[in-house]
């Protein structure tokens, strides 16, 4: 059996509701997970899964990342291109801040929920 990319394996379970019930929201552009990195700090760190980009993808491989590490990024900016079997699908940051931490590598194939970037962001937004 192959999945939607043609390669080894089955259709997979959606990750939601593994680490928490994610809404309805988090489904749309992925989960927000937000670490405050101490008690007197003004930013938390947001993690931005892979989303669905596609009715029933269970994966994508990165195409292009657009940031480094320590960019400043403004909501709705792209980050990253990832190609599915259908289409490559640009991914816009969901918060502004400065990326701190890129899970992803180019040509990486990634699950739908798994980790893309982190994005440190002030505790306003």
């Amino acid at each position: 059996m192959h999945n939607s990319l043609g390669r080894p394996g089955g259709p997979r379970a959606r990750p939601w509701g593994k680490l928490r019930q994610a809404s309805a929201a988090d489904r749309g552009r992925g989960c927000e997970l937000g670490v405050q990195l101490s008690a007197d700090a003004d930013v938390t760190i947001k993690v931005f899964n892979l989303p669905d980009v596609g009715e029933g993808l269970v994966e994508a491989r990165v195409d292009d990342i657009k940031v480094s590490v320590g960019d400043k990024v403004e909501r709705f900016d792209v980050i990253a291109d990832v190609e599915t079997d259908k289409a490559v699908v640009e991914l816009n940051a969901p918060w502004s801040g400065t990326v701190h931490k890129i899970h992803a590598e180019v040509d990486e194939y990634l699950e739908v929920g798994k980790p893309v970037i982190e994005i440190a962001v002030s505790v306003a937004n």
